[in-house]
This record gives C-alpha cells, structure tokens and sequence, in this order.
C-alpha cells in the first residue's frame, strides 16, 4: 500500500503561492504527528513560506541561520533554542537574561533551554552555522 498522506494538505498549500502559515491543534497528541508537524516548519523554508506552530502554551517557528531578531510575544515568558543540527556554531544571544556569545550548541546537554526576556524586548539570536527550532512558551495556571 502507498505511504499515508498525513502531510498532503500541508505542502500542497506551501505549494500554492501563500507565503506565511500558523498552524493550531498541531501538538498535544501523538509525537510521532507532533515531531512530523514540527518538521514542517523546515519545509515550508524551503518553499518560501513563513511559519509558526501555536498552541495554547507555545509559539514554534524556525531558526534557519543568520541572525534573526523577534519581540518577545506579549504574555510569554521563556524562549528556548533547540537545535536541528546535532551542533550548532557561533551562537550569539542578546537582550536576554541568559545572553551568550559566540558559543557552541549541540542537542546533547543544549545550553539555551528556558532563556527569558521581558514582554516586547528585542531579542537578538545569531546562529553562525546550524537550524534550530525557537520555542516561545509561557506556563499555564494548575487546573482546579
């Protein structure tokens, strides 16, 4: 039998001229569809397209390289910078409570989980060499 088309849908509209997507309802369940859709985001680069995962706790978009500025979206308190590559060269942060400089980030033992910034700081990522993923995540009340 052919492969499923779980992701059909996805890359025929990357395909189709549009140029950014947010994608809901996209984490919470499975991982194996999680992580699928969480590699979209690499895909939709490639195609030109502009793409964030959203959640009720996170915000998900990619770091494809380079240096990438972004205001800390209101109500969110952390940033995390999880990488693609098994290493990451020349990572620089600013405007951060955890600034670094020039370092090196390997998914083994990552140094740039949980990172804060105050509501709508600039923050400053430069990634010399490597992707990764940039997570924006706030903390959720405990249910009564």
């Amino acid at each position: 039998p052919p492969p499923p088309k779980t992701l059909f849908p996805y890359t025929t509209l990357f395909r189709s001229g549009c140029t950014a997507v947010t994608l809901v309802c996209a984490t919470g369940g499975r991982i194996d569809h999680e992580l699928a859709n969480l590699s979209l985001l690499e895909e939709a680069y490639a195609l030109g397209v502009q793409m964030e995962i959203i959640d009720r706790q996170n915000r998900i978009v990619l770091h494809a390289g380079g240096c990438m500025k972004f205001k800390m979206p209101t109500g969110y308190k952390y940033f995390s910078l999880v990488p693609l590559d098994a290493v990451l060269h020349g990572v620089t942060i600013e405007n951060a409570k955890y600034p670094l400089h020039d370092a090196t980030v390997t998914r083994a033992g990552m140094i740039t989980i949980s990172n804060e910034a105050a509501a709508n700081e600039t923050v400053a990522v430069e990634i010399r060499d490597g992707r990764a993923i940039v997570v924006f995540s706030r903390d959720l009340a405990p249910a009564l």
